[in-house]
């Protein structure tokens, strides 16, 4: 089931990036990665990640 964070509920797009970009970030670095790649492999948009992610920090 997938909610908004508004309710206290996580996501599913938004553990989906989480997964994917810690995955990402330990096997290559945080400095080499960009957010297009995130999106595509956590097959999300990119409105998606803003909503959740204003920054990588």
């Amino acid at each position: 089931m997938s909610r908004s964070t508004e309710g206290g509920v996580v996501s599913e797009a938004r553990t989906r990036l989480l997964n994917t970009a810690t995955q990402i970030f330990y096997a290559e670095g945080i400095h080499s990665v960009g957010i297009d790649r995130i999106v595509a492999e956590a097959q999300v948009t990119r409105a998606t990640l803003y909503r959740h992610f204003a920054s990588k920090e």
